[in-house]
């Protein structure tokens, strides 16, 4: 375990949790999706094409050695979490697996460059570019330029682990209700959530994660939370293992923006768990806030990322209005970060 001394907002965590299996793409014995617990509690349906959605699914792809998730941006550049690794000139880890229409299917796509985002003051993101050496064929993502609103259901798209069967669990003197996970076909699932009231910050917060340099990595964030409010959405989401690098989508007047990047989830207990406790997700309920998906809000790294991109005319930017209020801080709760 590594000790996490800063996150969200200043609130300490005891323990981070992270993956052991040296981050190739956040999870390689096991493949991958989003979590979705529909409202009458029954398990993933299944939901692994753009059927039920008009979000832009196809723009969503997976590391070519599976385990993570990339978001393709336009301009033949796509976006993913920075402890995703992809190598060019690596076989094994120098390839990404997007959707091209031309042959409705997902083709293998070869990675020549990386580019790490960095905050503007200079500290380093868990983001980073990956230019592909070839045109999928898709539209350019609109990222948005404001934060998420408090509740605003969105829309979450990755390729981490499925939802199994119900399980009941009791630790540290409360019992709480929650799902197994499974593998899974390796291909993007959707579901939505609303986000947590003052879960968007407007500074950076200290991820608790280093770069390949050791410096530690900042980010303006923002989280929802599994079985919080699920009349609010439909298809209700949690990111698991091999979600990093998973888009985040707000639909504002029949258009969708990307409004943040799947960057980890926050776990418990903080006393005695279940050793597998990482294959598990825990739902709000008895007295329990449930377990958190955290996202890094990208509004702030809109001119970041279009500065960092050749020719950024061709990568839309968007903003979600005026009005939108920025909130400072989160709600006291000790939890653990663990790498999606």
């Amino acid at each position: 375990m590594t000790h996490l001394p800063k996150f969200l907002g200043g609130v300490e965590l005891r323990r981070v949790a992270l993956s052991c299996f040296t981050i190739i793409a956040v999870l390689t014995s096991q493949a991958s999706a989003v979590v979705i617990l529909n409202p009458d509690g029954t398990a993933n349906n299944g939901q692994t094409t753009a059927a039920g959605t008009t979000a832009p699914y196809d723009n969503v792809g997976v590391r070519g050695s599976s385990g993570a998730t990339v978001v393709y941006l336009g301009n033949d550049w796509a976006l993913t979490a920075n402890h995703v690794t992809i190598i060019p000139g690596n076989p094994a880890y120098d390839y990404v697996r997007v959707y091209e229409p031309s042959s409705n299917s997902y083709q293998s796509v070869t990675v020549d460059e990386t580019q790490e985002i960095y905050n503007s003051n200079g500290s380093p993101t868990d983001m980073k570019l990956v230019h592909l050496t070839s045109d999928p064929g898709l539209p350019a993502v609109q990222i948005a330029g404001s934060l998420p609103s408090d509740n605003q259901s969105v829309t979450l798209i990755g390729a981490g682990l499925d939802l199994g069967t119900q399980q009941s669990y009791s630790f540290d003197s409360m019992n709480y209700t929650g799902y197994n996970l499974t593998s899974s076909e390796d291909v993007p699932r959707w579901g939505t959530n609303a986000v947590d009231a003052g879960s968007q910050t407007t500074g950076l917060n200290d991820i608790g994660l280093q770069n390949a340099s050791n410096q530690e990595e900042y980010e303006y964030i923002f989280t929802t939370t599994l079985g919080n409010n699920p009349s609010l959405t439909n298809q209700e989401a949690q990111v698991t293992n091999g979600d990093s690098g998973g888009g985040v989508f707000e639909q504002v007047g029949g258009t969708w923006y990307l409004v943040g990047l799947v960057d980890g989830l926050t776990t418990v207990p903080l006393g005695s768990a279940p050793s597998d406790y990482l294959n598990n997700v825990f739902q709000a309920g008895g007295g329990f806030t449930g377990e958190q998906s955290v996202m890094v809000d990208l509004a702030p790294y809109q001119s970041i990322i279009a500065a960092a991109v050749p020719e950024p005319s061709s990568l839309v930017l968007g903003a979600l209005g005026a009005g939108i209020a920025l909130l400072a801080g989160m709600r006291a709760r000790h939890k653990r970060l663990a790498r999606a």
